[in-house]
């Protein structure tokens, strides 16, 4: 009976322990793109419960996880400057070294490992400097992207009252190029594609007489009142603002006659501003 007693002891304890049970630090994730790339994160997400973090929970000096439980794995689809620093594409583990008043982030290669307890130096990636800036109490910790601008997004880790920041960038630029050149290089390229080319270039500041180019061949395929305003807008680009104010206004004219009183409103709002700074 004994023997019956304790194999049935195991047998419970084996069950018990398959089951799946909900953690205290969950796992969240996080993701954003950036130009043309995808920036994906997954960590632990522990509380504070009342404990000191920074310089208690979380000590000065020493390689921090960066969440709780397994460690903090950050994924690129491309390349990306991390910081000042160019990352290939790839998974790697996000680590912090906090001190008072700044911080050092980390990327390692080894993306599997338990915490950091099996953290080597030699497997860094990327290693930098990070200032701390006051935040709004945050019970439990959160990475997110906290502000953009052209190709770069800057990650926040928040907790307890400290954001950390870094910013990482991607640039778009060549791929964008690369991937123009083939769709209008297909043989059913649309006026529509031509257009957004053109915008896109416009945008960007890039080959002006290109983006010119493209919005022309636009409108020659089909005159829409939108693609015809990104034709005023590259004609302005180039140095062409009175002819720019006549396409703008005509482009006004064509929204109205489809029904778009708002962007009607918007053409000719633009043409008023080109001709007040064109005298």
């Amino acid at each position: 009976m004994k023997h019956i007693a304790l194999l049935s002891t195991l047998v419970l304890s084996s069950s018990l322990l398959a089951q799946e049970l909900p953690q205290t630090s969950p796992r969240g994730q996080v993701a954003q793109t950036v130009g043309l790339t995808k920036l994906s994160i997954d960590y632990g997400r522990p509380s504070m419960n009342g404990r000191k973090i920074f310089g208690g929970l979380v000590p000065f000096g020493e390689i921090w996880r960066t969440g709780a439980n397994e460690c903090t794995s950050i994924t690129f689809d491309g390349p990306v400057q991390f910081g000042y620093t160019q990352v290939p594409a790839g998974t790697y583990a996000l680590f912090v070294v906090p001190s008072e008043k700044s911080s050092t982030v980390i990327l390692n290669k080894d993306a599997k490992q338990w915490g950091a307890y099996a953290y080597k130096a030699e497997n860094d990636v990327a290693k930098e400097p990070a200032n701390h800036e006051e935040c709004g109490s945050t019970e439990v910790f959160t990475i997110s992207f906290g502000a953009f601008k052209q190709d770069a997004a800057r990650l926040d880790l928040s907790w307890e009252k400290t954001r950390i920041s870094i910013w990482i960038a991607a640039p778009s630029d060549a791929q964008a190029k690369k991937n123009i050149a083939e769709a209008l290089a297909k043989p059913d390229a649309s006026a529509g594609a031509y257009s957004e080319c053109a915008e896109f270039y416009l945008a960007r500041g890039l080959d002006k007489a290109q983006a010119l180019a493209w919005a022309k061949k636009s409108v020659e395929m089909k005159k829409m009142y939108w693609n015809n305003f990104t034709l005023a807008n590259a004609l302005h680009a180039t140095g062409s603002t009175k002819e720019a104010i006549v396409v703008a206004n005509e482009s006004a004219t064509l929204a109205e006659a489809d029904g778009d009183k708002g962007a009607a409103e918007a053409y000719r709002k633009q043409a008023a501003a080109w001709t007040t700074t064109a005298k």
